[in-house]
Order: C-alpha cells, then sequence, then structure tokens
C-alpha cells in the first residue's frame, strides 16, 4: 500500500499509475480479510454481527469522505498531493498493526501449530522447513452453495452501488450542472452516509434475530437466521433505489431530480451494508475456524462484481441509457435477494451438500 501510494503519487505514464493502482488495492484488501477474521476469533456469536457492523461502519467512512476531500485537493492544489497523504495514512496504519495488533488466530488451528503437533505425536522434534503458500487456495470454499450463495448474493448488491457511483461526473454532474470535481465528490456523501450509519445499526439487529430465534427453539442454533437481517435491503432497499435513481436522472431535471437522487444514493447505502454486512459475519459463523479464508472468498467475488460495473457502466449508459442500466442492476440485485431466500430456507440442506467443515454448535466448534 505504502509503495503503490509512492508509485501513483509520482508516475507519469497511464502504465505506472495502474500498476502503483494494483499495489494499492493489494495492499488494501489486506485488512478487509484480517479484520473480519479478527474480529470474528474474539467477539462471540451473539455480539460478532455488532462488531462487525462498527467495523465496516468505520471501514467505509473512508469512501464516505475520499471523493470530496480528493476533489478538494484536486480543485485547489493536485491529485498527486492526495496519493502522498494516503502514503502517511498507510504506513501509520501499518505501525499501528505491528505495535497494536496481537495474533488472534484460533489456537491450534494454524498450520505451523498442526506440523508441530503432527511431529509431537509421531515422536519427532519440530524443524521449521519452507512452505508454498497457495493464493488461491481458500476459492475452494466456493464450493460450498451456502458460501457461494451468500457471496453472490452481497456481490449483487455492491454491484448496484458502482452502478450508481462511478458514472457519477457523467450521470448527475452534467444532468445538473455540477462541473466542480469538489461538488461531484460531494455527491458521495449520501451513500456513504448510508453506510456508515446503516452498517453498525444492521450488525445490532442481526445479533437480536440470533438471540431471538435461539429462544424460541429452545436453545438451538440456526446460522441461516443471521440472513433474515439482509431481506429488507435485498428485496427493496437495494434494487428500487437503484431503479428510481436511474429514471429520475433521466426524466426528473432541476433540484428536485437532484435531491431524489440523493436519497436514493443514501437508500441505496443503507441496503448495500444490510446486505454485505450479515452475510459476512453469516459466513465466519459457519466456517469460524476458516474465518479469513472465507471472508476473503466474499471479498474476492464481490470485488470482481465491482470491477465488471465500474468498467461497463460508463460504456452501457451511453449504450443503453441511465435508466435501462439502472433497471439492469435492479434485477441483477433482485436475483441476490433469491439466493438468500434459498439460503435461509434450505441452508441446513446445502451444507450437507459439500463438507466444508461447517461450524456446527454456537460456541465455535464443528
Amino acid at each position: 500500500m505504502c509503495l503503490g501510494s509512492l508509485i501513483v503519487s509520482l508516475s507519469t505514464s497511464v502504465v505506472q499509475l495502474a500498476i502503483g493502482r494494483t499495489l494499492q488495492a493489494s495492499g488494501a484488501s489486506s485488512f478487509m480479510s484480517v479484520g473480519p477474521s479478527s474480529i470474528s476469533d474474539i467477539y462471540k456469536l451473539e455480539e460478532r454481527g455488532t462488531a462487525m457492523g462498527a467495523y465496516y461502519g468505520a471501514v467505509l467512512l473512508g469512501p464516505a469522505i475520499a471523493p470530496m476531500t480528493g476533489g478538494i485537493a484536486a480543485t485547489y492544489a493536485s491529485w498527486r498531493l492526495m496519493q502522498i497523504i494516503i502514503f502517511g495514512m498507510s504506513l501509520s496504519s501499518l505501525i499501528s498493526v505491528i505495535m497494536f495488533l496481537p495474533e488472534t488466530c484460533h489456537p491450534g488451528s494454524r498450520g505451523v501449530d498442526k506440523l508441530r503437533e503432527g511431529a509431537e505425536l509421531a515422536g519427532r522434534t519440530y524443524r521449521s522447513k519452507w512452505v508454498w503458500l497457495n493464493p488461491f487456495q481458500s476459492l475452494k470454499l466456493f464450493r460450498g452453495p451456502n458460501v457461494s450463495f451468500v457471496a453472490i448474493a452481497s456481490a449483487c448488491a455492491l454491484m448496484t452501488d458502482f452502478v450508481m457511483l462511478i458514472p457519477l461526473s457523467y450521470t448527475i454532474g452534467p444532468r445538473y450542472g455540477l462541473t466542480s470535481p469538489a461538488l461531484i465528490g460531494a455527491c458521495f456523501l449520501p451513500s456513504g452516509l448510508g453506510k456508515t450509519l446503516g452498517s453498525p445499526i444492521v450488525g445490532r439487529i442481526s445479533d437480536k434475530i440470533i438471540i431471538s430465534k435461539r429462544r424460541q427453539r429452545g436453545g438451538k442454533w440456526l446460522p441461516e437466521d443471521r440472513l433474515l437481517a439482509t431481506l429488507p435491503g435485498a428485496m427493496f432497499l437495494v434494487p428500487l433505489s437503484v431503479l428510481m435513481y436511474g429514471i429520475t436522472i433521466q426524466f426528473i431535471p432541476g433540484k428536485i431530480g437532484l435531491i431524489i437522487c440523493f436519497m436514493c444514493l443514501f437508500a441505496n447505502g443503507i441496503g448495500v451494508v444490510m446486505v454485505c454486512g450479515p452475510t459476512g459475519t453469516y459466513a465466519v459463523d459457519i466456517l469460524h475456524t476458516q474465518s479469513a479464508e472465507v471472508i476473503a472468498v466474499l471479498s474476492g467475488t464481490r470485488n470482481f462484481f465491482a470491477g465488471q460495473a465500474a468498467a461497463f457502466a460508463l460504456p452501457l449508459i451511453e449504450r443503453i441509457g441511465v435508466a435501462a442500466i439502472s433497471a439492469l442492476a435492479a434485477g441483477v440485485a433482485w436475483f441476490g435477494f433469491a439466493l438468500l431466500l434459498i439460503t435461509i430456507i434450505y441452508g441446513t440442506r446445502l451444507r450437507k451438500w459439500v463438507d466444508l467443515g461447517y461450524t456446527t454448535t454456537a460456541d465455535g466448534t464443528s
């Protein structure tokens, strides 16, 4: 992340810029896997949703203010200044992790622990040796329908966010006369505000649902109960907000149209975290000893879908119009809702199809 930020700030060509941005993204992605998995290690089931919600609320504060901050920097100084600031923030994060973040991995679940235990059982002395790590090993978890369904469902929801936000300077900008980079950046705030406010709330709601359902069953835990918190966002907020957003831009001019767009962005922000938050927590609930791996699968799937939206949203808008692409995105979001509904109804059966070492008790054991 530090190296990528420096390369971007000093880049003089598109190739150098692309290389730097790739390094930045690779570095930033580590927090998206390690953060939730660490939280899953230290919070029990009934508190995990609230903790994850607080985490994502803090994480999503960055995207909420970054476009406006970057727009201000580009307007009054240089976009390179923002990259130098990111370098400083990345360096402070590195120092903070080294100083304050201890190992939270489940005792005995690390590869070195298993090798040491195996050597002791065989009466041998364990000696360290070089091990090649396969970075794509975690993708095997995608074989489980529960994992793949919630990963795709959350990716479908997140994709609508990129369909709305990435082309802002080509949709809301010219439609409502916003030309300044700072003003365009400010248009990201409603979505970011919805995510930041909604994430802790929906996390707490998912915990309450878990507690309530367990009590109703006499103490029996069903992991899919947590996914009930996703339904309002997946069924209504996400698809309807992106659909109304496209219709508004294409057919409603003036201040009224701009206000409706901001309301849609805010509603979409809440809806996206209503889907992404509980699905991430559900994933670590059912694979507690593989929390980092399953979060990596979810994050990778979400980012893949988001990347496609970022690449193709603007060309499709130019080809078929903003209302049509918004309707298409809403349809994708409803497909994600269908996957969540299937997982909620048939989750127990789906987990029996492929044995991924699922967590079977509320205390995190298998």
